[in-house]
């Protein structure tokens, strides 16, 4: 597999719960490439929304994919496009802030009492 190295200014993660999403952002800065590899990445998110077609992109790819949870990870070049990462239907949200944890939180609760 052959992958293009894009110099990331913001990191997104971007949490679909069926037909909802939510997103956070992180400022790139000195962070490493990948910011999970960094404690401070884990605390610098804030809820600035990503343009809609990435939330739009964001739900096709976990329809696609058949999953009705997912957690994924978007950049931000230079330039300001949008770059998908990756696909996690099993990935963290707790770490988000205020009120993207709570939101998504909310939504698996109420997908797994309708769906018991």
């Amino acid at each position: 597999m052959l992958q293009r190295l894009v110099e990331a200014t913001a990191h997104a993660r971007v949490v679909t719960v069926g037909d909802q999403v939510w997103s956070a952002v992180l400022p790139a800065g000195d962070l490493p490439l990948d910011w999970r590899l960094s404690p401070e990445g884990h605390f610098g998110f804030t809820p600035e929304p990503v343009p809609g077609y990435v939330l739009g992109q964001a739900h096709a790819a976990a329809v696609s994919n058949g999953v009705r949870y997912s957690a994924q990870d978007w950049i931000r070049d230079a330039d300001h496009r949008w770059w998908f990462i990756d696909l996690n239907p099993a990935g963290q949200w707790l770490f988000l802030p205020e009120p993207v944890a709570t939101g998504v939180t909310g939504a698996i609760a109420d997908f797994l009492q309708d769906h018991p």
